[in-house]
């Protein structure tokens, strides 16, 4: 016999795929336009500097560059903090 979830496991699996689906439009967004995030969130300016810094990045980075800029808009838009800081925390 199985049992039937409990109200928290429930809630739990509700929440889980909801950012899961959240985290999957901000990604499709940022492949479309880089800082697509930002400016979504209405800092124009920052969503802009990130679109023309992405583009620099693959200029001279290559795709590599142009991900770490994106995942950068991604970063911002969700915590207001770049991905160095993330680094630097740990």
């Amino acid at each position: 016999m199985s049992q039937e979830p409990t109200i928290i496991e429930e809630i739990n699996d509700k929440v889980t795929k909801g950012a899961l689906v959240r985290t999957a439009v901000r990604l499709g967004a940022e492949a479309l336009l880089p800082g697509a995030n930002l400016f979504a969130k209405g800092r124009i300016a920052e969503g802009g500097l990130h679109c023309v810094a992405a583009i620099a990045a693959a200029m001279v980075m290559g795709p590599v560059g142009a991900l770490f800029v994106r995942a950068n808009s991604v970063s911002r838009a969700v915590s207001d903090k770049h991905l160095v800081e993330y680094f630097n925390e740990h």
